[in-house]
């Protein structure tokens, strides 16, 4: 039972979102993952406006086309996290494994299986975009971005090291619907 709606963000999110962003500033994070860098943002309109670029190669400061996307539970339209979606790869993103998808979820809603559905989720709208192959990389000490990406039908592909930090990649076959 689906119990998240994947949605793009708008203005009337406004507080959601930035009770979100707080939340992860509260926890002492650093980044919000998949979310085309909220964190560094304090005036909302000025982020939703990067949002809009971003979904343009010709406008996007990555040169990529990406759509970013806020994961919203039905029940009590609360923003549980946020995932970027990569409409294609440069070879910078390739090499680098940087890959098609980012995500994120909230720190109070870790660990109850969002992330999961939320990619999902997004796995849905790469099919949409005709992607029939999806990469995503992460941190190898992030255990679970590396459970949830498995569970979604991820296959390892290889290490990276980069400033001294190991990622793992990973492609999704999507080829044929869930």
């Amino acid at each position: 039972m689906t119990t998240l709606i994947l949605t793009i963000p708008t203005k009337s999110h406004e507080t959601a979102i930035m009770d979100f962003r707080q939340e992860h500033i509260d926890r002492g994070e650093r980044r919000i993952n998949g979310s085309c860098g909220l964190f560094h943002y304090v005036n909302f309109d000025e982020w939703l406006e990067l949002v809009r670029q971003t979904e343009k190669a010709e406008t996007s400061p990555m040169k990529l086309p990406a759509t970013t996307y806020i994961s919203v539970r039905e029940s009590d339209s609360k923003v549980i996290g946020t995932i970027q979606l990569r409409h294609y790869l440069n070879e910078e993103f390739e090499v680098k494994g940087y890959g098609h998808i980012g995500f994120g979820i909230r720190p109070s809603e870790r660990q109850k299986g969002y992330a999961k559905e939320q990619l999902l989720l997004v796995l849905d709208e790469a099919r949409k975009l005709n992607i029939t192959k999806v990469m995503l990389g992460c941190y190898a000490d992030n255990i679970a971005s590396s459970k949830t990406i498995i569970a979604c039908g991820g296959v390892f592909s290889h290490e990276i090291v980069e400033e001294g930090r190991i990622s793992k990649v990973y492609w999704i076959d999507i080829s044929t619907p869930r």
